[in-house]
């Protein structure tokens, strides 16, 4: 992509898009077969959830996203911050938005490549050719070699636990300290002239990668201690739950650090990557430099799972990870920005070409799902299985009793306990559609089908009840429905609702009510 390319996107402002905090709300419509899940509050990313069910959205170049992420942030008013290679972008959820500084002002240099919120509202920006300025507002300050800023790109920066800013630079690394910055001397017995990046973890300690290794700082310590490990470019460190130190490698792997006394998971991501980040439930997110995005969810029996751009993502190589403080995940790419975040209604994973589909809850959290054209599947988890009933399959019915009645034009079969029973031909000699199935207290099962009927099995033995009074002419109950008190509920075409006891089906037991459509 050529910058001309990206200019021409850049100038043109995203209309399309809901977001975090001060970002805006939208509305999302899905189209196919959902499943409903319960609304959560700040919700945060279900690593039970395969990534696809997650809901995804994707700003590229052409809707006016910028290109060229490099870094991403979110300050205390909920903007999102974007550094790419031709300037700093802010982002409402709304429209994208080039920064400009205050009238007669100007940035040092236009390719960003750091960003760092601060928790006064304010944003530290590196840049790429050496620099950092402070965003406070207004307000717009500038730091370079007379501030005691080394020359050479500003990697990443981290605050300590003690409040001091720190910023990983091509030269070093340097603290900010009375208005100045300052290089570290001998006496902190840093291994390297270079500085990769630099994280703070849980415990207050200070991890830093140099062209050397890796090293770090305890709290309050004053010298640095050598990790005896090889490693390869690192470009990102973080801290999993249980204590590990991880490391993206650019010309290696996401691999967990050999510690001594911290845990070091053996799952290992075998791709070069320059963006890591654990979520708020443990997960662990990495981008890469060409195969895409990556989810592990911390199970050491589970594998890492991918996301690519023939999935809908913007680019296969992406480089910052930034969970906002909704627990929503956003994605830097050379081609535009995404952004994953908790869905209340998901696309069940279903086959490719299935249809007219008949649902039914089993015990726990599966779903069996029947189709006209496909096998009998029950979902759970995300995943699918294959059971060994043909279809069609037009009806499903769950009793009181946990057995599940499925039906077809091939016939009736039950299935409980895990145990699918031979099925029961249908009492029709030709070809006729299942439309609804029931079973009331007596064992009696209640049977719709279109050719016309409402059919009765009991003993078994099937009983033809057809053109029930005050039912039209050849109608079939297209819904049926167990009463407590005995009846059986029948919902027709043309807004009608009908009931009928279920001992001795004498019409004037029938009776019948109108429903109005809304």
């Amino acid at each position: 992509m050529t910058a001309s390319e990206l200019e021409a996107g850049n100038r043109v402002a995203s209309r399309s898009g809901e977001g975090m905090g001060r970002l805006h709300g939208g509305r999302v419509v899905l189209v196919g077969l959902l499943w409903l899940a319960l609304v959560q509050a700040a919700a945060a990313l279900d690593v039970h959830r395969p990534l696809a069910q997650l809901h995804h959205t994707a700003w590229r170049v052409q809707d006016g996203a910028p290109g060229q992420i490099t870094a991403l942030a979110q300050t205390t008013d909920g903007y999102l911050w974007l550094a790419t290679q031709i300037g700093l972008y802010r982002f409402d959820g709304v429209q994208f938005e080039r920064y400009e500084p205050p009238a007669g002002e100007a940035l040092p240099a236009t390719s960003v490549s750091a960003l760092h919120a601060s928790p006064d509202g304010g944003l530290w920006v590196g840049f790429r050719y050496g620099a950092v300025s402070h965003i406070d507002g207004a307000r717009l300050s500038h730091y370079g070699q007379a501030q005691g800023l080394p020359s050479g790109t500003v990697f990443s920066f981290a605050r300590d636990a003690d409040g001091r800013l720190w910023a990983a630079t091509f030269t070093g690394l340097v603290y900010l300290q009375g208005g100045r910055w300052h290089a570290l001397g001998p006496r902190w017995q840093y291994p390297g002239r270079q500085a990769r990046t630099v994280f703070v973890d849980a415990e207050g300690t200070l991890w830093v990668a140099s062209e050397q290794g890796v090293a770090y700082l305890p709290r309050g310590g004053t010298q640095f201690q050598r990790v005896q490990a090889r490693v390869g470019r690192i470009s990102q460190i973080a801290q999993g739950p249980d204590g590990a130190i991880w490391i993206a490698e650019a010309d290696g792997a996401v691999r967990a650090l050999p510690v001594p006394g911290r845990p070091t998971p053996a799952r290992t991501l075998p791709l070069a990557s320059a963006g890591l980040l654990f979520d708020r439930d443990g997960a662990l997110w990495a981008t890469t430099l060409g195969d895409g995005l990556y989810r592990w969810t911390g199970e050491a029996a589970s594998p890492f799972e991918g996301f690519r751009q023939r999935k809908g993502l913007t680019s296969d190589y992406a480089l910052p990870l930034l969970e906002d403080r909704e627990g929503t995940l956003w994605i830097g790419s050379s081609r535009g920005l995404d952004r994953f975040r908790h869905a209340n209604v998901v696309l069940a994973p279903l086959p490719d070409g299935a249809h007219d589909f008949a649902i039914v809850a089993e015990e726990g959290a599966a779903v069996l799902v029947g189709s006209r054209n496909r096998p009998l599947l029950r979902l759970k988890g995300g995943r699918q299985e294959t059971l060994p009933l043909a279809p069609p399959l037009t009806a499903a019915y769950r009793d009181p009793t946990g057995m599940v009645w499925l039906g077809g034009p091939k016939g009736i079969w039950t299935l409980h306990d895990g145990t699918l029973a031979p099925g029961v031909p249908l009492p029709v000699s030709r070809y006729s559609g299942v439309q609804a199935i029931t079973r009331t207290s007596d064992g009696s099962v209640w049977v719709s089908l279109n050719t016309p009927g409402l059919h009765r099995l009991q003993d078994g033995r099937w009983t033809h009840l057809r053109d029930l009074p005050g039912t039209r002419e050849g109608a079939s109950p297209l819904t049926l429905l167990p009463g407590a008190d005995g009846r059986v509920w029948m919902g027709f075409a043309h807004n009608q609702i009908a009931s009928m006891r279920e001992a001795g089906c004498r019409s004037s037991d029938f009776r019948k009510a109108s429903m109005w459509a809304t």
